[in-house]
């Protein structure tokens, strides 16, 4: 009885003196997790969330949430297994279902199905021009011209999801291409045309005179430069996915 008595204290002392390893576990492996989100480390990201998922699902879900709806820290490093906004964002949505996946305790917990359809969108459309930091060899769109589309696709999905309206938002009225946008968009027709296509449709969509009008000449303009170099076949293929 004294042996077991004494085995029992020790083991007492010994857990309350290691207490301070375990305190504020949750705290310490969020800071974790964002740091190695932050550098773009992505598996070991992964693993420091099932941790944290483990002991505070609530501050698990509740992060990726903000991350998706908000977006990543501007000073996030890309790598690359994440190459752009919309691949880090696309995994932290992946991470979110996966993560109340069967478990009806979190029934509740969703995501804006407008946010699911913007990312899908993008990474079917622009995952091959977006790569932030990792550029791939040859990218139609320039970051400023990226920023410009993610932006109008943005505000089309929202306002067809959330059943708005096109363009509910007066302020929106006055949106239109930049220049930039307009060559950049031009190339990516022409050499990518059923992506292209896709995404005027989506830029279409906004219901902006200015927006439509400029899409609408640009396809014109392409059109017509394919028949004056007598490119029949081009003008076939670039027709083909409009019909």
């Amino acid at each position: 009885f004294l042996f077991f008595h004494l085995i029992m204290k020790t083991t007492h002392q010994a857990t309350t003196k290691l207490e301070f390893l375990t305190a504020n576990e949750d705290k310490k492996l969020t800071t974790i997790l964002c740091n190695h989100f932050s550098i773009g480390q992505s598996e070991l990201a992964r693993a420091a969330l099932r941790q944290l998922f483990a002991i505070a699902p609530d501050q698990a879900l509740s992060l990726l949430r903000n991350l998706i709806l908000q977006g990543r820290p501007s000073n996030w490093l890309c790598s690359p297994s994440i190459p752009s906004v919309s691949h880090f964002l696309a995994l932290c949505v992946s991470e979110f279902k996966d993560l109340i996946h069967g478990d009806t305790t979190y029934s509740n917990q969703y995501l804006p199905l407008y946010l699911i359809s913007r990312l899908e969108f993008e990474l079917v459309i622009l995952a091959d021009a977006s790569f932030d930091d990792v550029p791939p060899p040859i990218s139609p769109f320039s970051p400023e011209v990226l920023a410009e589309i993610r932006f109008m696709s943005a505000i089309a999905f929202e306002s067809k999801y959330r059943n708005s309206g096109p363009m509910s938002i007066s302020s929106y009225s006055q949106l239109t291409l930049s220049k930039k946008a307009l060559e950049e968009l031009r190339l990516f027709f022409c050499k990518r045309p059923f992506f292209g296509w896709q995404l005027a449709i989506r830029l279409c969509s906004l219901q902006v005179d200015r927006v439509y009008e400029s899409i609408h000449r640009l396809f014109i303009e392409i059109v017509a430069e394919f028949m004056c170099k007598n490119q029949y076949n081009k003008v076939y293929e670039f027709l083909q996915y409009m019909m």
